[in-house]
């Protein structure tokens, strides 16, 4: 089954590597008669695949060890562009360099394999769901927040959405937006999950702080869209790469190198 997973996943890197290469010199709208739909529907395949085998062996969601967490959000988020693709949107357009940072993801985590162990009883709740979902929607949010700004510093996509704002740059705002609902929906489900668990809200841990530190800043970053037009362009794009990084390279630092409750693959 290990031998399978890692199959899947380093797969999934070299095909989402494919994916950003094919998005960035395929035009048109998407469909069986050119490479990109296949291709990317069989990278989301493997991801499936790969994501139902870990729920199976371990029985609850794969998403607590941190490499499990990444997978799901990458999953997540090209699932969402998977159909930006079929329908053709404005969303199309950020496909090139979500793809090559989901690939660089499934990499890291397919190169650094997590033991699918049991839970303790008292982390088995309902809230787990909640949490973890909602953790793995921000950062899937964050990523997309991060390539649509990425593509917007690139230069690329550079149609109009309207008369004062590119597509991309409103792209990254809106999945900004989904990142501070969904960020903020898992600060509260971990406390109530905590509280659950551990007979506590908050408990000043490494992990709880850079967490609400990100919510934080993902919120002065809205705030600084829509008070401050001077920062728009790529002051603001620069911002959404940071928190992308932050959400996803801080926590997974800090629970290296720091004590912690909370438990990824460590």
């Amino acid at each position: 089954m290990n031998a399978l997973l890692s199959f899947l996943d380093l797969g999934s890197a070299v095909l989402y590597a494919a994916v950003a290469v094919l998005a960035f010199f395929e035009n048109g709208v998407a469909s069986r008669k050119n490479y990109l739909f296949p291709v990317l529907a069989t990278v989301l395949l493997f991801q499936i695949v790969a994501f139902g085998g870990r729920w199976y062996a371990a029985g609850y969601i794969p998403a607590v060890a941190w490499q499990h967490a990444i997978l799901f959000s990458t999953l997540l988020t090209m699932s969402f562009l998977f159909f930006a693709v079929v329908r053709n949107t404005h969303w199309r357009v950020i496909l090139p360099t979500a793809a090559l940072y989901s690939s660089f993801l499934c990499l890291w985590a397919g190169l650094s394999p997590a033991n699918l162990a049991a839970l303790p009883l008292s982390l088995r709740s309902g809230w787990l769901y909640v949490h973890a979902s909602s953790a793995a929607l921000g950062q899937a949010a964050f990523l997309t927040a991060a390539s649509a700004s990425s593509m917007q510093l690139l230069g690329m996509g550079g149609k109009r959405f309207s008369a004062k704002v590119s597509v991309t740059e409103e792209l990254s705002i809106r999945a900004m937006i989904a990142s501070v609902l969904f960020w903020g929906g898992m600060i509260i489900a971990g406390a109530l999950w905590a509280d659950d668990a551990w007979g506590r809200y908050w408990g000043w841990d490494p992990i709880e702080i850079w967490s609400l530190l990100i919510w934080l800043l993902a919120a002065l970053h809205l705030h600084a869209y829509f008070a401050w037009k001077s920062l728009h362009g790529a002051v603001l794009a620069s911002s959404a790469i940071v928190l992308m990084l932050l959400a996803r390279f801080a926590l997974w630092l800090i629970a290296l190198f720091h004590q912690t409750i909370h438990w990824y693959g460590r």
